[in-house]
């Protein structure tokens, strides 16, 4: 990661690594819906897909 010489980036960086967390717990939950606020995560991930990988 290149946070040092992209500060700016910092806060993109933190959001992505949450994004995941959340994708992760998504994955592994029965229904995205049995996690809280689970639908917003899912459409936040489709938008985060296009910055992730």
């Amino acid at each position: 990661l290149k946070q040092a010489s992209l500060p700016q980036m910092e806060t993109t960086e933190d959001l992505s690594e949450r994004s995941e967390v959340a994708y992760f717990r998504q994955v592994f939950s029965p229904q995205p819906t049995d996690v809280p606020g689970g639908e917003q995560y899912a459409e936040k991930k489709k938008k985060n897909s296009k910055y992730g990988h």
